[in-house]
């Protein structure tokens, strides 16, 4: 079960990185998150947003993005290029992003095409 799920989906381009950084804070405060895991989770946004945009991105993609809590202890962030379907990438210790966010959230999982990384799902878990 998902809880209080938070949405927001705007062009696809790097002059938008402030908006996603307002709504990483924005939702993530809005759950009452220690300001500690709040900075994690926006500096992982950021990450996961340079990740997104490195390969060719046409012009009319959105980057949809969805912000939930799975459970009490933890919130998920779900980012993906529109118009792009794949799966999860098998070997994600070869891939530097994974390793990058692995420093900043508890779980990673790329999402990946024949075009490249086209997604990322990631959870922070609150310490006990």
């Amino acid at each position: 079960m998902n809880l209080d799920t938070v949405s927001i989906s705007f062009p696809a381009q790097k002059n938008y990185a402030l908006l996603l950084r307002m709504f990483a804070s924005g939702a993530a405060a809005s759950y009452d998150l220690p300001v500690d895991m709040l900075e994690d989770l926006r500096m992982a946004a950021e990450e996961s947003y340079d990740c997104l945009l490195s390969g060719a991105v046409k012009e009319d993609t959105l980057l949809n993005c969805d912000l939930y809590r799975p459970d009490e202890k933890s919130v998920t962030m779900h980012m993906r290029l529109s118009g792009r379907s794949g799966s999860p990438l098998q070997d994600q210790e070869n891939e530097l992003v994974y390793a990058i966010l692995s420093t900043l959230v508890n779980e990673v999982i790329l999402f990946a095409d024949a075009k490249g990384v086209f997604g990322i799902r990631m959870t922070l878990k609150a310490e006990n």
